[in-house]
């Protein structure tokens, strides 16, 4: 049964595949699509780019049964830390001694710094008080109002103009030069931001509120955060 199975399988490929051959020459000379791949077992489709007003003349080709819009999926926190259950250690629901949220953790991360006025870390996340920051502390080459009770510490110790192929000239403030560094801070321990840019106070369990938060909490959001900057 098995054996006759598979053979029914492998024919059923093969015609799909048969008959997707004219469906893909057809998507190319008459409605200019471009293809990127095909699919035959769990779904019998091609996946193309083209243009939004072709998509009519693509439900008349011969062949076609129907078209699906294929939506694009990004990570986030809101979608990411709950896929991996981590509410559940937050709320203590499998059983452990208690539940886990990063009091008294503290991470490091080793990166392009941290924007520790942003206020997924405690900050306002204000333009204006970033531009002030920069000012007094001469584009942050002194520390500035860092350490925060969310970045609790940590060193740059490339500097602005290090390339790799120069020297680097450390100093004590490790804003983020490239935005990386936040997002992987964030993942780790970020509070998360409300809707209206102000930073989320919890709670964190399985009552977070993730559809309306701009930004999701992060994996451990109540962890100490250490900027340890080696990006110029």
């Amino acid at each position: 049964v098995r054996a006759a199975a598979t053979t029914a399988a492998r024919n059923q490929v093969t015609l799909i595949r048969s008959v997707q051959q004219k469906v893909a020459a057809d998507l190319v000379s008459r409605v200019a699509a471009r293809e990127v791949y095909r699919v035959q077992k769990a779904f019998n489709g091609i996946v193309v780019f083209v243009a939004p007003d072709k998509v009519a003349a693509i439900r008349t080709l011969p062949g076609v049964r129907d078209v699906h819009p294929i939506e694009m999926e990004f990570p986030t926190n809101s979608t990411s830390v709950p896929f991996l259950g981590t509410p559940n250690v937050w709320s203590n629901t499998l059983g452990l001694p208690q539940g886990y949220t990063g009091t008294g953790i503290k991470v490091g991360i080793i990166d392009t710094g941290i924007d520790y006025l942003h206020s997924n870390f405690g900050g306002n996340g204000q333009l204006a008080t970033y531009q002030t920051e920069s000012t007094a502390t001469t584009n942050f080459a002194t520390a500035g109002s860092f350490p925060t009770a969310k970045v609790a510490g940590g060193m740059d110790f490339a500097g602005d103009a290090y390339t790799g192929a120069n020297a680097p000239v450390p100093d004590p403030n490790p804003m983020d030069c490239n935005g990386h560094g936040s997002h992987v801070a964030g993942t780790a321990a970020g509070y998360g931001v409300n809707s209206d840019g102000t930073t989320y106070t919890g709670p964190y369990d399985n009552n977070a509120p993730y559809g309306s938060l701009r930004i999701g909490p992060g994996t451990a959001p109540q962890a100490s955060l250490y900027a340890l900057r080696v990006f110029g």
